[in-house]
């Protein structure tokens, strides 16, 4: 923004001693907090906010699908205990069930988790990133 020459307006701002302090520490290389102020106001960078709110827009579905896969992940835990339940009540329980059939489907399950992980904490550091990504 270029100097606009006289600087006839006055706008106020209720700020604590602490942060008066602060203000005047930080004006110290710029002549003034007005000065600072002006500077800082003319090279603020809205894109940030921004990619925020954009950022947090993608977290509703991640959301809605990672609920919707933990759902998922519940009724098949629920089905296989079940499954186990009969083969213990009928006497057919085999530790080979649990290796062949039930381990692979827990891997499977811990992937799968994984994997929610690994988008949500992409999404969650482009938004509290304080660099443009």
């Amino acid at each position: 923004m270029k100097d606009s020459g006289n600087k006839d307006r006055i706008v106020r701002l209720r700020v604590s001693g602490a942060e008066r302090d602060m203000f005047e520490a930080k004006a110290a290389n710029y002549g003034g907090i007005s000065a600072m102020i002006r500077d800082a106001v003319a090279h603020y960078d809205d894109t940030l906010m921004k990619r925020r709110i954009e950022s947090m827009n993608l977290l509703y579905p991640l959301i809605s699908k990672h609920e919707a896969d933990l759902n998922r992940i519940g009724n098949n835990l629920n089905q296989v205990a079940h499954y186990c339940n009969v083969l213990a009540e009928n006497g057919e329980y085999e530790m080979r069930y649990v290796t062949t059939a039930i381990e692979p489907i827990l891997h499977q399950l811990l992937s799968l988790n994984s994997d929610i992980a690994a988008t949500e904490h992409k999404i969650f550091t482009r938004i509290f990133s304080e660099k443009p990504v």
